[in-house]
């Protein structure tokens, strides 16, 4: 199970452009290698379940 890239701090209001722009890159730049390397290893099993369930909602279990 991967978290959410942008985890609970991309809940929060922002002031504005910049300070969202702020917080995303602050978010990407603290995903780790094994995170990118689990979710681009999981890719081809994810692309498989959205094709069978045709594009609607599937459980990536």
């Amino acid at each position: 199970h991967m978290e959410h890239p942008g985890g609970r701090g991309m809940l929060k209001a922002h002031q504005s452009i910049d300070a969202l722009k702020k917080s995303l890159t602050k978010a990407w730049n603290n995903i780790s290698q094994d995170v990118i390397d689990r979710a681009v290893d999981d890719f081809p099993k994810r692309l498989k379940k959205c094709i069978e369930a045709d594009g609607g909602h599937f459980e990536n279990n």
